[in-house]
């Protein structure tokens, strides 16, 4: 096992991620050996159908192996939390190089940015185009706004004034609600 170590240890110093984004994913995704519907919470068996997408470790997306009869085998055999570091750290590279592509993503600050490669992260990178008000913000820093297009499906007098109203709430909101608004406060945290 000590070659396992040595090999993780290699990998993570390869990766560019900081702590913070790291341990925000970890804290919000948690580790699971085995696989999972990423919708229900409940571990999936080979064969069986899912609700939302097949996932495991921290998080990792593996709907995409599904027809890879081994290495959806390997999966259901389960993967070790240090495993689960790596595909995770796999994963965040892409979203990263991703968003790094965006013309106003490198002109805000280091915490707004990991906040948004952890949105890609849960939801995918094509999710920015859905959140356009969002992004809108960003590019203006208008952070506080940012942080309630996050929350809300329209932000205005009645959703500020009825936070718990679930109505106002957007989709993202309703179903990783602390998620959401972790991420939501780390935003508006932040001044021009």
């Amino acid at each position: 096992m000590d070659w396992l170590s040595r090999l993780v240890g290699f990998v993570l110093k390869q990766m560019r991620h900081n702590n913070i984004l790291v341990e925000s994913i970890e804290h919000h995704e948690s580790y699971r050996e085995f696989p999972y519907d990423d919708a229900t919470g409940k571990r999936v068996y080979p064969n069986r159908s899912v609700i939302g997408k097949l996932t495991i470790g921290i998080g990792t997306l593996i709907e995409h192996y599904r027809n890879d009869p081994i290495i959806i085998a390997v999966f259901y055999a389960g993967v070790s939390r240090a495993t689960a570091i790596i595909l995770m750290e796999i994963e965040l590279d892409k979203v990263s190089r991703a968003t790094a592509k965006l013309d106003w993503f490198n002109g805000i600050p280091t915490g707004v940015q990991n906040v948004v490669i952890e949105m890609c992260y849960q939801m995918g990178t094509g999710i920015l185009s859905t959140y356009k008000n969002f992004v809108r913000a960003l590019r203006s820093g208008q952070y506080e706004l940012a942080s309630q297009e996050m929350l809300y499906n329209k932000v205005n007098y009645d959703a500020l004034n009825n936070p718990k109203d679930k109505t106002y709430w957007s989709k993202w909101h309703r179903q990783t609600k602390n998620r959401c608004e972790d991420l939501a406060s780390i935003i508006a945290s932040f001044q021009v």
